[in-house]
């Protein structure tokens, strides 16, 4: 069969077919969620012996596989192939398959045989609910929780529930503190390997997703997605409490906690809570005094690379968001959207005391403390 090319065992989950049924029962494992192979020491379990045995030697001290670039040990040879990846991520030469369509070059087959079929699409698996087309059944199965809802994996930890298992697997290393994909230029590590991948866009500055509208780059696809958004206005995800849409999912989600008044993410560091991770990232890094990005040009830190790119605006002069109704210039999206605030008069933030209203939020803020000092 391997010199026919003949697959005979199908999946019936997804498109993919093997030579062996051994390699078929492997398969099925992951869409059942079993792992009947438990770590003796940690009880984490595994698809298959072999993995096992593979992590069973990480409680081991020795590690002979040896990376020459960085001098980085591991426990067997596929973690070093794994490893030295990271390395071709700033060296494209490394990367030996090319998409011919696109250009695009990969440093493993099977990610590259992923990305030829993007280019293939033929509508065969579509989306009944929105019309979106996969290049494989698999991938429509995913897509379609997104509308349903269902989310079937299920932290046991803190009952938190994802659509796919692989997204329960990276929440749980939250909770263990694992974070298994290490950068080799500075302390970091990271719980994903994509995580890494954009992480070391950091060291090397290289921002692969440019804008065709405007002269801005980025380091992420999904940025760019969203960046593409302000300039067409596309605001697809609305709030059904009230008249306001979001470029994306995820400040819907923020939003909507301003409805209900949850604040889930709780610094351990003081009593504050949350709305957004993103927001208890922020407040962290002031606690800890963190403020990795430095401007080159004055002594100032960020604590936010993006808040360093604002904050350069300031020596070069550049202000490239224009208000539409006056034409006023400002550094950032975010100022020109406080600053159209005063054009439309809409003061949403109103004090509960005397019934003033501010235009922004910190203003009301700033005033209440004036109430608590009279009490």
């Amino acid at each position: 069969m391997i010199h026919t090319g003949e697959r005979p065992h199908a999946c019936s989950h997804c498109e993919k077919t093997f030579i062996h049924k051994c390699e078929l029962r492997d398969h099925m494992m992951i869409h059942t969620g079993e792992r009947p192979f438990a770590c003796p020491q940690c009880n984490k379990c595994f698809i298959t012996k072999a993995r096992l045995n593979v992590h069973i030697k990480t409680h081991s001290t020795e590690s002979p596989y040896i990376c020459h670039q960085c001098g980085k040990s591991f426990v067997c040879k596929g973690y070093l192939e794994q490893h030295m990846i990271t390395h071709s991520l700033t060296h494209k030469s490394h990367k030996t398959f090319l998409c011919a369509q696109c250009g695009k070059s990969f440093s493993q087959k099977r990610y590259f045989n992923a990305h030829v079929r993007s280019h293939t699409i033929d509508g065969s698996y579509t989306c009944t609910h929105c019309e979106k087309s996969f290049s494989c059944k698999k991938n429509l199965q995913i897509h379609i929780k997104v509308h349903t809802g269902e989310k079937p994996f299920t932290c046991p930890q803190c009952d938190k529930s994802f659509a796919q298992q692989i997204q329960l697997r990276y929440h749980i290393r939250i909770h263990t503190g694992e974070k298994p994909f290490s950068c080799h230029l500075c302390d970091k590590s990271f719980i994903r390997k994509e995580i890494l991948k954009y992480h070391m866009r950091l060291h090397t500055g290289e921002r692969p997703f440019s804008c065709h509208l405007c002269d801005k780059s980025f380091r992420r696809k999904d940025k760019l997605k969203y960046h593409i958004r302000l300039h067409t206005g596309e605001r697809p995800y609305s709030c059904h409490l009230c008249d306001k849409s979001f470029i994306q999912n995820e400040i819907l989600k923020s939003h909507m906690r301003l409805h209900t008044g949850e604040r889930p993410f709780s610094c351990h560091l003081c009593d504050k809570s949350f709305r957004s991770a993103k927001d208890l990232r922020v407040h962290v890094r002031y606690h800890l005094n963190d403020r990795p990005f430095s401007c080159d040009q004055c002594d100032k830190k960020f604590v936010f690379a993006s808040m360093l790119r604002e904050h350069l605006q300031i020596h070069s002069g550049e202000r490239p968001y224009l208000c539409c109704v006056c034409g006023k210039s400002f550094q950032s999206h975010r100022k020109v959207q406080m600053h159209q605030k005063i054009h439309t008069g809409v003061r949403k933030h109103v004090c509960s005391v005397c019934n003033k209203a501010f235009l922004r939020g910190t203003d009301l803020k700033r005033h209440q403390k004036i109430h608590k000092e009279k009490s």
